[in-house]
C-alpha cells in the first residue's frame, strides 16, 4: 500500500513532466514564430533591395537599349548605301545619303532626351539631415540579413555624422555601391572598403572669370569605395562643372554607376570613376549643406498628382 509521502511524490513529478512538457512546447512554439519572423524580415529586406532597384530601372532600359537600336539602323543603312555607291544607283543614293542624315539627326535628338531624363532633381521637402553612419551599417545590415555575403571595411575619418540630403537616394547611393561593387570581378572575397574623409567642394562654373566674384566653397564629405584595402586620400578641394554630366549606360554592369552619378549630382556633388582589371573605385563626394547647390525640382510632386487626378 503507497503511503501518502509516495503519492505526494508522484503527483509533484507528474506536475513536474506536465510544467516541463508545456514550457518546452510554448518555448518551441515562440522559437518557431521568431523563426517565421525572422524569414519574414529578411524577405521584406530582399523585396526591399528589389524595390530600389525596380524604381531605378524604370527607365534606363529605354535608353541603352533605344541607343543601340539607333546604331544599328545607321549601320545597315551605311551598308546599303555602299552597295549603291558600288554599283551606280545615284537617285537611290540620294534618297538614303537624305535619310541617313535624318536618322542621325533624329538619333541626336534622342540621345539629348535620353540624357535629360537620366538627370534627377531633388523635391526640396525630403532633404533632411542624415546621420550616414547609421544609414550605411543599416544598409550592410539589410544586405547580410538576406544572406548575401558583403563583407565592408569601414574608415570614418571625419568628426561630423551628419550631412544634408535626401535619406531615401542617399541610402540608394549606400546600397548600389556596396552591392555592386562587392559582386564585381575585382571584389576579392566580396571586400568593399569605404573610406570617409573631409574635403571641399568648388561652384566656380557660375562666375565671370573677369570679374572679382570669389567661387563658393562648400565643406564636403568624400565617400570612397573601392575594392583595395589601401588607404584612399581625399583632395583638398573638388570643382563642380556647370555641364549636366549624364553619359549614358555602356552595359549593363555600369547602371549603378550611372544612377548613383545622377544622386550625386543632384545634391551638387562630384563624381569620379577609376576601373582596370585589378581595381574599381568609385568616389562620391556630397556637401554637408548644399541647398545653395542642389537641383531642385520647379514643381511639387504632390500638387502634381492632385492636378493630373
Amino acid at each position: 500500500m503507497l503511503s501518502m509521502e509516495h503519492v505526494l511524490a508522484m503527483l509533484l513529478t507528474t506536475a513536474v513532466v506536465v510544467g516541463f512538457g508545456t514550457y518546452k512546447y510554448l518555448r518551441d512554439l515562440s522559437a518557431s514564430k521568431f523563426k517565421v519572423m525572422n524569414l519574414a524580415r529578411n524577405y521584406a529586406h530582399a523585396i526591399g533591395i528589389e524595390a530600389i532597384y525596380n524604381k531605378a530601372n524604370c527607365h534606363r532600359i529605354d535608353s541603352y537599349y533605344g541607343n543601340q537600336l539607333f546604331q544599328e539602323m545607321i549601320a545597315k543603312l551605311e551598308a546599303s548605301h555602299d552597295y549603291l555607291v558600288k554599283h551606280g544607283q545615284q537617285e537611290l543614293i540620294q534618297d538614303i545619303a537624305m535619310l541617313r542624315q535624318s536618322m542621325h539627326g533624329f538619333h541626336e535628338l534622342f540621345l539629348q532626351k535620353s540624357k535629360i531624363e537620366n538627370s534627377i532633381e531633388l523635391d526640396s521637402n525630403c532633404i533632411t539631415t542624415v546621420s550616414f553612419k547609421s544609414t550605411i551599417l543599416k544598409v550592410l545590415d539589410h544586405i547580410q540579413a538576406i544572406g548575401e555575403p558583403v563583407q565592408l571595411l569601414l574608415r570614418n575619418q571625419v568628426k561630423t555624422t551628419q550631412l544634408s540630403a535626401d535619406p531615401a537616394l542617399f541610402e540608394c547611393l549606400i546600397m548600389l555601391n556596396l552591392w555592386e561593387i562587392s559582386k564585381s570581378a575585382q571584389a576579392i572575397d566580396h571586400m568593399v572598403s569605404l573610406s570617409i574623409r573631409d574635403t571641399t567642394l568648388q561652384y566656380g562654373y557660375a562666375m565671370d572669370k573677369l570679374s572679382n566674384q570669389v567661387p563658393l566653397v562648400l565643406p564636403a564629405l568624400c565617400f570612397c569605395f573601392s575594392t583595395d584595402t589601401i588607404v584612399h586620400t581625399a583632395l583638398p578641394v573638388y570643382i563642380v562643372s556647370g555641364m549636366v554630366n549624364a553619359p549614358l549606360p555602356t552595359a549593363a554592369k555600369t547602371f549603378y554607376q550611372i544612377e548613383s552619378r545622377q544622386i550625386t549630382e543632384a545634391h551638387g556633388g562630384y563624381v569620379e570613376i577609376i576601373e582596370n582589371e585589378s581595381s574599381l573605385t568609385c568616389l562620391y563626394v556630397l556637401p554637408i549643406q548644399g541647398d545653395k547647390v542642389m537641383r531642385f525640382k520647379n514643381y511639387k510632386p504632390a500638387d502634381l498628382v492632385v492636378k493630373i487626378s
